[in-house]
């Protein structure tokens, strides 16, 4: 019958469409970028902070390995570390040394603080 062969090609023109558009959407999905993290730092606190820990460890210390001040070894925690002993290191606060490519990092007292 005519109406049983519309119904039928019509249900396979939806079934044809569904499947394009869920094509569509999965390959718009692959090339959307993933969303990430943004983290809202106060780098001014962050110096502050590692400059009064330096100052308390200074007491007992005269050097200090970086090691003994980053909270672990995430990129994280490395950089939040590292980019304020920098800017404390060009304020002429501190000191670094490091005796070999990719060792540790010695901080010290800058002689005139």
């Amino acid at each position: 019958s005519t109406l049983n062969e519309l119904i039928a090609a019509l249900k396979k023109a939806v079934e044809v469409k569904e499947r394009r558009e869920r094509r569509k959407k999965k390959k718009e999905e692959e090339f959307k970028p993933k969303a990430f993290e943004v983290k809202k730092v106060k780098i001014g606190e962050l110096i502050q902070n590692l400059y009064e820990k330096l100052t308390a460890m200074f007491k007992k210390f005269e050097i200090i390995p970086f090691s003994k001040l980053v909270p672990s070894w995430s990129r994280t925690d490395i950089v939040w570390t590292f980019l304020p002993l920098i800017h404390l290191s060009a304020k002429h606060k501190v000191k670094l040394n490091q005796e070999e490519e990719f060792g540790e990092i010695y901080v010290q007292r800058e002689s005139g603080d």
